[in-house]
């Protein structure tokens, strides 16, 4: 829709919606990343507890084969050590063919299932065996998973050591899970006899499924890249088919502003709820009274009672809202003509139309010149026939193509067979005709026995006007011969 003026300049407009747009694709592109982001967390801790539920659950078993290894070469009654409560006491150290034979044992299990190193604590959380010597007799390192393994709830965990001491040497960066198993030697509903600490290296496995996840992260990265930049393409194509659209529309209005402001009418423009949409000078010009309160969204019943009580200001209070709704109804009504005069004297022509989005226009055109040559006119020629008419002659006159303009009362007076058949636009020739074909008039000669004039027909004279037009004139006289009139030319 037209405006009397843009609000804003078209390319700050443009401007202003590519920074937004550009800021909600950004914002988007961070909350996507950062989706994508918790995603990959998330996927990493649930990757964490696959590696830790999968460790525990090969503890559990190797703990039940372990069992039954020791009780084997343990016996209650045989062992260096002796057994209080069904729990193995402390009160002196395995010796050093018992930690050979434990080394043997337990090797067994480190290495082809992925154990890199084994330990054993008694119920109060004393080391009683480890690969490493230094071990025996320290406490254990996570009480509460220690504490779980004793309750038959193993927990296991995932740590990184820079230097990880496995039984068969020193790892540098490895990734271990470290689970706390309980041990019974004759899997007896009975206490644990003590605890297993399983060592597992997966490193292997938390690398590959570590590589698998930064994959996962880098496709998602791209995939947001080549979508922000699809993103961002289809803005900068509609924003640039948004100039353009604004430009081509800035030229219109233009165009349409400068073809409104070289008519020589006013011109009125009301959107579909007669709201002012535009007007030229022109407009101002002829209705000074209410130029001064146009504005874009100016509703209508406002303008026009406004337009009454300033151009007719003596009108009482019930004239001018009885004025007002007359022109509420024509302005709703169908299209339509009228006019009026303002308080200046002048004589304005208003057209109103409909638009096709139910809208008008309101076309003003002074038209006072006009009406005051019609009235001139019609003086003139009031003149003229009043004039004609009190002629004693017959009178009719021609144009230029010889077709009759005007003829007065003793013209049809005489020529009475011409009353029913005389019309402006006759021409010559076809009065002649029916001259010709009409009997005389009177049908016979008057005598002139009672002492009455003997009636004539004078020849007609035909002047002519400064445009051509002839005025060929007969007049009824008693004092020329008798003579039969003319149905020649010369007519």
């Amino acid at each position: 829709m037209l405006s009397q003026n843009l609000p804003r300049p078209a390319a700050t407009t443009i401007a202003s919606q590519f920074r937004f747009v550009l800021i909600a694709a950004v914002l988007g592109a961070a909350l996507f990343g950062a989706g994508g982001v918790f995603l990959a967390g998330n996927r990493v801790a649930v990757m964490r507890a696959a590696l830790v539920a999968s460790v525990d659950r090969e503890a559990r078993s190797t703990a039940a084969v372990l069992g039954d290894a020791l009780a084997s070469q343990f016996p209650a009654d045989a062992s260096p050590m002796s057994r209080q409560d069904g729990a193995w006491a402390a009160d002196r150290a395995f010796g050093a063919e018992q930690l050979a034979m434990l080394d043997q044992i337990l090797g067994r299990f480190v290495g082809p299932t992925g154990i890199a190193k084994i330990k054993l604590f008694d119920r109060a959380g004393r080391t009683i065996y480890s690969p490493i010597r230094a071990d025996l007799g320290r406490q254990v390192r996570e009480f509460g998973a220690f504490a779980q393994a004793l309750g038959n709830s193993p927990r296991g965990y995932l740590e990184f050591h820079e230097r990880f001491t496995a039984a068969d040497g020193e790892r540098a960066g490895v990734w271990i899970v470290a689970t706390y198993v309980a041990l019974r030697l004759d899997r007896a509903e009975r206490p644990p006899d003590a605890v297993a600490e399983f060592y597992a290296d997966v490193t292997d496995q938390f690398d590959a499924q570590r590589l698998a996840v930064q994959r996962e992260i880098v496709l998602l990265g791209c995939v947001l890249a080549v979508l922000f930049a699809a993103v961002l393409a289809l803005v900068v194509w509609r924003q640039r088919r948004l100039l353009g659209s604004l430009q081509k529309l800035a030229e219109s209005e233009a165009q349409f502003r400068d073809g409104m402001e070289s008519m020589g009418d006013g011109f009125l423009l009301w959107d579909s709820r007669d709201r002012l949409v535009t007007w030229n000078q022109r407009c101002a010009e002829l209705l000074p009274y209410s130029g001064a309160v146009f504005r874009v969204g100016l509703d209508f019943t406002t303008y026009i009672r406004d337009a009454v009580s300033r151009n007719h200001a003596a009108w009482s209070p019930e004239d001018r809202e009885a004025r007002v709704q007359e022109r509420i109804r024509q302005h709703h009504g169908a299209d339509r003509t009228l006019e009026f005069t303002t308080s200046t004297g002048r004589i304005i022509e208003l057209r109103e139309r409909r638009t096709t989005n139910a809208g008008r226009v309101s076309i003003f055109r002074d038209v006072t010149n006009e009406r005051l040559a019609e009235r001139r006119l019609a003086d003139s020629e009031a003149s003229f026939r009043d004039g004609v008419e009190s002629m004693i002659d017959a009178f009719c006159m021609y144009d230029s193509e010889q077709r009759l303009l005007h003829w007065n009362t003793r013209y049809v007076e005489i020529f009475a067979h011409l009353a029913p058949v005389i019309r402006p636009g006759l021409t010559m020739r076809e009065i002649f005709v029916l001259h010709a074909a009409a009997p005389f008039s009177p049908s016979r000669k008057p005598s002139a026995r009672n002492g009455s004039p003997v009636p004539c027909w004078r020849r007609p004279t035909r002047p002519r006007t400064a445009i051509g037009a002839v005025l060929p004139m007969a007049a009824w006289s008693g004092s020329s011969v008798p003579r039969r009139p003319y149905a020649d030319s010369s007519m």
